[in-house]
């Protein structure tokens, strides 16, 4: 995936059709596989009431989640696909 250092660059490889326009999946993982690209933040709900943050090269999904969700910590991450082995 090709990370343009500028918006001139990125523009003027969408005129030509150089470059393929990054997926969902692409934004996210890109991220974490190397740390010349952006920091990706998702943001779901005003607020946000929750967001996902990948970046820095590292193979680490932040999750934030807002209180007013009323989640308890280890009751969602007792549900994780990892069963629980999170930092908290």
């Amino acid at each position: 995936m090709w990370a343009p250092s500028g918006l001139f660059r990125w523009l003027y490889a969408r005129l030509r059709r150089s470059v393929r326009i990054p997926t969902l999946t692409d934004v996210i993982v890109c991220p974490m596989m190397d740390d010349n690209f952006q920091p990706c933040v998702i943001g779901f709900g005003p607020g946000p009431k929750a967001a996902l943050c990948t970046s820095d090269g590292h193979d680490i999904w932040w999750l934030y989640l807002s209180a007013s969700l009323g989640i308890r910590q280890r009751d969602f991450l007792s549900h994780s696909p990892a069963g629980g082995r999170f930092a908290m």
